[in-house]
């Protein structure tokens, strides 16, 4: 537009400034220089000179028997009047020489002088119908005459629509000669002068009076009239060709420089007098002589049908609204004009020129009036075309005449014609600041402020009459019936006659129903109508909607826009879009002819492709968007109906649309299929497909809609967080996609009623799907798969996902190339282990990408383009780009592995915990939200080796990776060497990243020194508590009080000062928890510790004979841990809910005197045993035949080992056993451990061997047996029964029989 209006502007300059010969003021009439004029009196009162009346200067005034005298002060603007009646030229109405010399006597001859004066002098016949010019018969120049009429009759025959009124006229005279008189004028130069605004190229021939005394004509025009009939027809006469001068050659440079010598005028080109064409198999003879009328003019001329309705259809002045190449049509048209003038112009028939209908006719098809009004309404195109082509002629005119008329010169014509200049830059200046960038276009500018400004002035720049001829002329722009007439919808329905075809997609159909209608619901069209919505088209929330067509070759916006302007909800506005299609100009005239106002065009020559109308739909104001393809026609109801819907609380959050498609789903081979694998159910299908008899008749929810899309304007911005796979294709995906990761909204198809088109999304129903007959393009179809492969590996949930949830038992994320080989080990054993599912997700893009992380795993190269779960590019460069922030990265990671989890339903998410934090925190947050439990593990690159076991706990046992917390408790008093060696050995363990809290417990008696280290020593690995008594409690006090569990969760792990720990401890005791307490598949309700220790003693027996676990299940297997009855006070992890009890009974039990304890186990020398913790705790596990977990290695080397020092009970003085350090000091586990024990991991709980007080090997049964039959529980029961207790208080319950409990 602002190069066609660039031309436009540029030119009006040219046009608007004339020169002044076109004002008459330095015009040479004929070669003599000499300019011919009649005698001019003085001026008389009128302002015109003595002797010109009204009747000599008619063009210029207004006839006499229309205007009244109040409207002859608007004279001096008669120009303009005459511009636009006329249609024709400027010098079409003003005088010529010849003219003037005809007829400027001023006498009255009559009506008909007057009639002829006006016709003749100041009008040329018009140059497109012969018809209208009577002096090639010989009479005057009127304006309509038929062929018929002839100077000597004495009435005149108008042609009124096929019927003649008779107007009686006096006899004719011819008016008498003027006397000539010569004004003297300066010589014409030879110089050349530039063209000016003078289109005189369509007159004919001048006004010839049938007087014998003749007046001074140009020689060329004289020769043109009399010796060439031909050029009668042409723009302008041309001059005698100049007499040939003998002179020398001379080179076309020097020629054309020669002095006094003019380039010769262009030859005339022959035109058809009536229609105006160029071109014609036959000049033929008309009214105007031989050869004036083509072909198709001359043969109904010769036979008395050619009308001035009549034009062939190929004319350059057709127009369809007046003309016609039918003469049965030209009939009609000259009867119902004729018609209309007798009851319109009945009443002033007897005072006016009646209902010239031929000179309507005339007006309305001259060519000036006609590009005028294509200028004024046409396109850019069109009015660029028109106004070049009345510049042209008009140079073109200007340069050929030798002979010009003399302007009038005028004042009032000089000040008009600033006054319009100074108007076109006044429009010019509103056009531009509304065609400005700033300015908001988003709704039409109003230009009611132009019209009415016309409205109101346009009295004062023409007169009534001239402008209702001027709005007579019709409208260059088409109606939508004319624009519309050759689109058609082109369409058959496809229709599959394949019988496995229709039973698997009708299989598929029904199940993605069926589970959506189990889990969240489906309903009907009429169930969605009557639920309650906050938008209703009667109601106070009436939604605006925004409508967006997008357009490239179909031929449907016709059919589109007369669905959308029918509808029962209207649209807030309408948005056509033309981005780099060929058929623009075609769609803005069909838009240019609805002349809606909410109705726009906008284009642009370059193909913003599929994604433009999206990003056009981020600048609506609108409630909601509803984007269409072309080949989409909705019914009458759609807006409606989509409008309630998303009003609904159940699908505010969605997109809605008509046409769905379902995803495919995962083969058996576990590899997915291409979205056209034909006959095959996996392949997914569109929904609905009435190619397969499948219609939508309760809404569903799909994984992508295509061709229209009903949302909330909102939800559009979403579409451009990610970086499209690519812009050529896919944005219905991608929507999808987008709009599910990020805003959790489902897309849906909504149900139709079949027996209403009008419900319909598309009414025409040309949305048919047979996958053996369509062709798509190879490559298309490799970029969609590809495209929705990619999405479903980033996080897509899609139906097949909701439908088949996976489970897997981890899933690793690599931010890095580094993070992926410390994780690779890992990843390669859980991959290795039978009935093990793990899968690795890489950041991608320039962080680490697929095809680099297969490289550092040894993987083949192709699977990072396979269709088979095993490694996921997130792509996180396709949102983070190159931008600094956090956000994008912890949003991509976070949104993508949300989708991921809710999809595979990993046990573990494992990383490595130097990860860049705001890594971390996305994980987190995702594995937080999962319905399912995931435990995110963040492993040390270093721990990650020791955790290979991870892949041998049963699945069920992962998600409670985290949920274990350990405290370590040291017991410590006045050893503050061995309080260093312990805190060594601590501080020197595996944590796997997990945090361990610990706590100090110190009696009031502590020395200085031991203050010292505890209060120095740092704990990396979590909180640090101390606890000092007040009063000396001793060392039984000391223990059972260092540690109470807060929940069930909380474990104790006790130590003493004089204990030191395997690197591996923390190790075993996770795993051990996680094989035998977390595992909800495994019941051991009896196991209440696990000990760090393996003994070298029976303890209990008073001979303490040696005893080597290795040797004592050898035939079981050497390293294969074990339970035992007896608690380990050398280093153990106590359970929660066992230590509730143990503190309950001992509460119950506790006495100084040994003696007085009621228990008494048989054969135990723990009877005699004064101030011991453990003497309780021993018999509790006894009375109710609970257990401990044993580890069994070589050597036995343990997790923890006693160095034996001095203190309350080793060396005491009233301690009359001698200990042995041999006994009961054990090597330290100082490597991976798991690959000792049976299969390289720990066994099922239920094949662990047991042990009682004895180190008998003896059965759980046995056990409680034993304890029962003692009956010294703290409540009494049965020898058949057990005490239960509370777990919550560790009290005692009630007696339950053991005999029904399992091994």
């Amino acid at each position: 537009m602002e190069d066609g209006m660039g031309d436009l502007f540029d030119h009006i300059e040219d046009l608007l400034d004339f020169p002044d010969d076109v004002l008459g003021l330095a015009e040479p009439c004929g070669h003599n220089g000499g300019l011919l004029l009649p005698s001019l009196p003085a001026p008389a009162a009128n302002g015109l000179p003595d002797g010109v009346g009204d009747d000599a200067l008619h063009g210029f005034t207004t006839r006499s028997n229309k205007f009244s005298s109040e409207e002859h002060k608007l004279g001096p603007l008669e120009w303009m009047s005459k511009f636009l009646d006329d249609s024709d030229s400027f010098s079409h109405d003003l005088p010529g020489c010849d003219g003037i010399n005809n007829n400027v006597n001023g006498e009255d001859n009559g009506v008909q002088t007057k009639a002829r004066g006006h016709h003749s002098i100041f009008r040329t016949s018009s140059p497109v119908s012969v018809l209208e010019a009577d002096t090639m018969g010989g009479g005057g120049g009127g304006d309509s005459y038929s062929s018929s009429s002839s100077s000597s009759s004495t009435s005149a025959s108008y042609s009124n629509g096929g019927n003649e009124t008779t107007i009686l006229l006096p006899p004719l005279s011819p008016p008498e000669p003027p006397s000539a008189l010569v004004v003297p004028a300066r010589a014409r130069s030879k110089r050349p002068r530039p063209a000016t605004f003078s289109p005189c190229h369509h007159v004919a021939a001048p006004y010839l009076p049938p007087s014998s005394d003749a007046v001074a004509i140009p020689n060329s025009l004289s020769a043109a009239t009399s010796s060439d009939p031909e050029s009668i027809g042409e723009s302008c006469p041309a001059p005698p060709p100049p007499k040939k001068k003998k002179s020398k050659k001379k080179s076309p440079a020097t020629a054309g420089a020669a002095d006094g010598e003019e380039a010769g005028p262009p030859p005339p080109v022959r035109k058809c007098m009536h229609c105006e064409i160029q071109k014609t198999p036959q000049w033929r003879a008309g009214p105007m002589g031989p050869k004036t009328l083509c072909n198709a003019c001359g043969v109904r001329y010769k036979s008395g049908r050619l009308f001035p309705e009549y034009r062939p259809a190929a004319s350059p002045t057709f127009v369809p609204s007046i003309h016609s190449n039918s003469h049965k049509k030209v009939v009609e048209m000259r009867i119902k004009a004729s018609q209309k003038c007798a009851t319109e112009g009945a009443a002033t028939s007897s005072s006016s020129d009646g209902c010239d209908l031929l000179e309507y006719i005339r007006r309305r098809e001259s060519p000036t009036a006609l590009k005028i009004a294509g200028i004024i309404t046409g396109s850019k195109h069109e009015k660029r075309r028109l106004l070049g082509g009345m510049l042209n002629d008009c140079v073109a005119g200007k340069s050929s005449a030798k002979m010009r008329a003399p302007k009038i010169a005028s004042s009032s014509l000089v000040a008009t014609l600033t006054c319009l200049q100074f108007a076109f830059a006044m429009y010019a200046t509103f056009l531009l600041y509304y065609m400005s960038p700033s300015v908001d276009l988003r709704s039409k500018a109003d230009f009611t402020w132009a019209t009415r400004i016309a409205q109101h002035w346009k009295q004062f720049i023409g007169h009534p009459h001239v402008l209702s001829s001027i709005q007579d002329i019709p409208a260059a722009v088409d109606s939508p019936a004319t624009v519309c007439e050759f689109e058609r919808i082109d369409f058959s329905q496809k229709k599959s006659d394949d019988a496995l075809m229709i039973k698997l997609k009708r299989e598929l159909y029904d199940e993605v129903l069926a589970f959506q209608k189990a889990n969240s619901g489906t309903e009907s069209l009429a169930e969605l109508t009557r639920m309650k919505s906050k938008w209703s088209r009667g109601g106070p929330n009436i939604p605006k909607i925004t409508v967006i067509l997008n357009h490239f070759k179909r031929k449907t916006l016709c059919a589109q826009l007369d669905s959308l302007l029918n509808q029962t909800l209207p649209f807030y506005n309408l948005w056509v879009l033309s981005f780099g299609s060929p058929n623009e100009v075609s769609l803005r005239r069909i838009v240019e002819s609805y002349n809606n106002s909410r109705i726009s065009f906008i284009s642009s020559s370059y193909d913003f492709k599929y994604y433009g109308r999206f990003q056009m739909a981020l600048q609506t104001e609108a409630d909601f968007v509803y984007i269409l393809d072309d080949d989409m026609v909705p019914g009458k109801k759609m807006l409606e109906i989509l409008s309630h819907v998303a009003g609904t609380d159940k699908y505010n959050n969605s997109v809605l649309g008509s046409i769905g498609r379902i995803l495919p789903f995962r083969q058996k081979d576990f590899t997915f299929p291409s979205y056209r694998k034909f006959r095959s159910k996996e392949a997914g299908l569109y929904l609905p497909d009435p190619a397969y008899d499948i219609t939508v008749e309760r809404i569903v929810q799909v994984d992508f809609l295509s061709s229209s899309w009903f949302l909330s304007a909102d939800l559009v911005k979403t579409l451009f967080v990610e970086t499209p796979f690519t812009f050529m294709t896919g944005e219905d995906l991608h929507l999808s996609y987008q709009l599910q990761k990020y805003r959790n909204a489902g897309s849906y198809v909504l149900p139709i009623d079949p027996s209403d088109k009008d419900t319909w999304g598309d009414s025409e129903h040309r949305l048919a799907y047979v996958s053996e007959t369509t062709a798509i393009f190879k490559d298309v179809v490799q970029a969609r798969d590809d495209q929705w492969w990619r999405a479903l590996s980033a996080g897509y949930v899609t139906r097949w996902a909701t439908l088949y949830p996976q489970k897997i038992d981890a899933l690793f994320y690599a931010h890095s190339l580094g993070e992926v080989r410390s994780l690779a080990p890992l990843l390669e054993k859980f991959r290795a282990t039978v009935g093990r599912k793990a899968y690795i997700v890489v950041s991608g893009g320039s962080f680490c990408s697929c095809q680099e992380a297969v490289t550092v795993l040894r993987w083949p190269e192709n699977v990072c383009r396979e269709r088979r779960f095993k490694i996921f590019d997130l792509e996180i460069g396709a949102i983070s780009g190159t931008s600094n922030s956090e956000v994008p990265v912890v949003q991509a990671v976070y949104s993508s592995l949300r989708g991921l989890l809710k999809i595979h339903n990993p046990s573990l998410l494992i990383a490595v915990d130097d990860a860049d934090q705001k890594v971390k925190n996305a994980l987190k947050m995702a594995a937080e939200g999962t319905a399912n439990i995931t435990a995110l593990v963040l492993l040390p690159r270093a721990a990650v080796a020791k955790v290979l076991w991870m892949a041998d706990l049963r699945p069920s046992a992962l998600p409670s990776w985290n949920r274990m917390r350990i405290t370590v408790n040291v017991i410590t008093q006045n050893r503050a060497t061995s309080l260093r060696r312990l805190l060594g050995s601590l501080q020197n363990a595996h944590y796997l990243g997990d945090e361990v809290r610990l706590s100090f417990n110190m009696d009031s008696k502590v020395d200085q020194e031991t203050l010292k280290v505890v209060g120095s020593f740092q704990w990396a690995q979590g909180p640090k508590f101390i606890r000092r008594r007040i009063i000396h409690g001793g060392l039984i006090r000391a223990v059972s009080e260092s540690w109470y569990p807060s929940d069930d969760d909380d474990f104790g792990l006790l130590l003493e000062d004089d204990i030191e720990v395997s690197p591996y401890y923390y190790v075993w005791i996770k795993y051990a928890l996680l094989a035998y307490h977390y595992d909800p598949q495994v019941s051991l309700p009896e196991l209440a510790s696990i000990s760090l220790y393996t003994p070298r003693l029976v303890e209990v027996v008073k001979e303490r004979p040696k005893w080597n676990a290795t040797e004592f299940f050898k035939k079981i297997h050497p390293n294969t841990p074990y339970l035992h009855q007896l608690p380990c006070s050398w280093g153990s992890v106590f359970f929660p809910k066992h230590w509730r009890e143990f503190y309950a009974y001992t509460n119950a039990r506790f006495t100084e005197d040994a003696k007085e304890n009621p228990v008494q186990i048989p054969k135990s020398r723990t009877n005699g045993w004064q101030a011991s913790w453990k003497k309780f705790l021993i018999d509790m596990m006894y009375l109710r035949g609970y257990v401990s977990l044993y580890p069994n290695f070589p050597d036995q080397a343990s997790f923890s080992t006693n160095h034996m020092e001095p203190g309350a009970h080793i060396s005491a003085k009233d301690n009359v056993v001698k200990h042995n350090k041999e006994d009961f000091e054990v090597p330290l586990m100082k490597a991976e451990f798991t690959k000792l024990m049976p299969a390289g991991k720990l066994p099922p709980a239920n094949t662990l061997p047991v042990l009682n007080l004895f180190n008998q090997a003896v059965s759980l049964k046995a056990l409680k047996a034993a304890g029962a039959k003692l009956r010294q529980d703290l409540i009494s029961c049965d020898e058949a029964e057990i005490v239960m207790v509370d777990h919550s208080t560790g009290l005692p319950r009630n007696c339950t029989s053991w005999l029904g409990l399992d091994d």
